[in-house]
């Protein structure tokens, strides 16, 4: 039994995080697929899907430009609304709690599957810029991103700062291990099933997530509240009001003439009442959508803080921007560009290989770092360096690929590419106050979503551009901004070395791993 409860300590927030990311790669694995099937239906113009198996050179050249640019479009959809949501979500989770942020991204990503589902079961019908409707549903809901930083967002607030990188290091983990999963998953299951199935299983697994959420998982109330001060005050007001009416009466016996007025009385407080119901209802949308969460977000990460720590978030949020950047050019061009000539595979291999990528990288996230972490105290600027230069130098090799065989070398060099991010959280929340790391979680999902939002108009607009001379360009220039996130993370690892309290540590037996208030 004691087991039983230390399990449930160490296991919260890891499978809510898991199950979405297995559902999100379940669907990345075949989107790409998807659309290049539209595009091939509308360019070659035929009503047989077989058919854009076997295209003649040029037919092959023109429907993998139109696939690129119908994913920048899809992508720059999805981030920007994401940018929205991602703002919103995290700003809620400090003011009322951590579980509405999570219930709100796998809910999205039902109603998107929905729309999925119509237009892959007519795929012969309608156009491609249908499934940018799932792009507006995914992105207002705030998408993978903002389930991301709102799950690091709960862990943090039930972690002590000694024993939070090795934590958030887990909960990095079930990102990559529930990459592989979904990846090698939706592959297998698009040649045996189609696309409905995939987005079907996707929908059951976001309906398990949110049961999860609503019913095992603890709410964390906000720590920091002025509304239950002005709650417990207006009692007060309410038990002196019956007093004035016990003495109405009293007054309307000695004076009949005022019971006329009575029913002109009772209809002024309706209208007030009305009024005030409005009054109420315009309440809860201003603390919901006010603008006062964006600025909430702008302030806590550029306001003047001790020791000029504002610097050292801002250039945290600098390199992670610049690492994000790498993996949007990972993720956004793997496909068309082992698809392409002179690689050509085919969906199956390159979901195989983007799971053989993700497992890797989960499994040094998951086993090899927390063993280094613990026997050699890696500090975590240190462990965004050696992030960075992993994806640096998994990026370089790719994009001088020009065979199978090289292609397959890359995730030897990533396998410790998934390092910086995890390493960056967790400076970011002991560089700020326990209230304010939804805020400053939330602004490193907005600059995430950034630039899942401009890597597309970047490297999609490089690719078909740069392909007849140097297809893996996009991929060196990515490299190069992960060579210069390094050297940030190399600045601050001088800098916390130099004053250690920086980043303060606080004993293990002064605070406990349980929430403040829960519900």
């Amino acid at each position: 039994m004691e087991r039983m409860i230390k399990l449930n300590k160490l296991v919260t927030v890891e499978p809510v995080l898991f199950l979405h990311t297995v559902a999100t790669l379940l669907e990345i694995s075949i989107f790409q697929d998807l659309i290049r099937m539209k595009v091939c239906l509308q360019e070659a113009g035929v009503h047989n899907t077989s058919v854009c198996e076997h295209l003649d050179k040029y037919v092959f050249r023109s429907v993998q430009d139109s696939t690129v640019i119908w994913v920048r479009y899809y992508n720059v959809v999805l981030n920007g609304c994401g940018l929205i949501g991602c703002t919103y979500l995290g700003s809620w989770g400090d003011r009322f709690g951590r579980k509405i942020p999570l219930v709100i991204p796998p809910l999205g990503s039902i109603l998107a599957c929905i729309n999925y589902i119509i237009v892959s079961t007519y795929i012969l019908k309608g156009r491609v810029s249908l499934l940018l409707i799932s792009a507006v549903i995914t992105g207002f809901s705030g998408g993978s991103i903002a389930m991301a930083a709102n799950s690091f967002g709960y862990l943090s607030d039930i972690t002590t700062e000694a024993n939070r990188t090795l934590r958030t290091v887990i909960l990095e983990a079930m990102l990559f291990i529930g990459g592989t999963i979904g990846l090698y998953i939706g592959g297998t299951m698009l040649r045996v099933t189609g696309y409905s199935s995939v987005f079907l299983l996707e929908m059951t697994l976001c309906a398990i997530d949110i049961l999860y959420i609503l019913f095992c998982l603890k709410d964390i109330k906000p720590i920091n509240e002025s509304q239950p001060v002005k709650a417990t005050n207006q009692p007060v007001e309410d038990s002196n009001q019956p007093v004035k009416d016990t003495n109405q009466p009293v007054k309307d016996t000695n004076q009949p003439v005022k019971d006329t007025n009575q029913h002109d009385n009772d209809s002024n407080q309706h209208v007030k009442d009305s009024n005030q119901s409005v009054k109420d209802t315009r309440g809860v949308c201003q603390k919901l959508f006010g603008i006062d969460h964006v600025l909430d977000m702008l302030k806590t990460t550029f306001k003047q803080r001790p020791q000029n720590k504002r610097k050292y978030i801002l250039l945290v949020g600098i390199a992670t921007t610049l690492a994000y950047y790498g993996l949007e050019a990972q993720l956004d061009l793997l496909y068309i560009y082992v698809t392409d000539d002179p690689l050509l595979w085919d969906q199956r291999s390159y979901s195989y290989f983007s799971g053989l990528n993700f497992g890797l990288c989960g499994a040094f996230l998951l086993i090899g770092l927390p063993l280094t972490y613990r026997w050699f105290q890696i500090p975590d600027a240190l462990l965004g360096i050696m992030g960075t230069l992993s994806r640096g130098f998994g990026l370089t090799l790719l994009s001088l690929s020009t065979t199978t065989v090289m292609v397959l070398i890359c995730p030897a060099l990533f396998v410790f590419s998934e390092y910086a991010v995890p390493a960056a959280r967790s400076i970011q929340s002991k560089l700020v106050e326990e209230n304010e790391r939804g805020k400053i979680f939330a602004f490193l999902a907005t600059m995430q979503n950034v630039c899942f939002l401009t890597g597309p108009l970047l490297f999609n607009s490089l690719y078909p551009v740069t392909a007849t001379f140097f297809k893996g360009f996009p991929f060196a220039l990515a490299a190069l901004f992960e060579l210069i996130a390094a050297m940030i993370f190399g600045y601050l690892f001088k800098e916390f070395k130099r004053s250690p309290s920086l980043l303060t540590k606080i004993p293990l037996d002064t605070v406990k791993e349980e929430p403040v208030q829960t519900q």
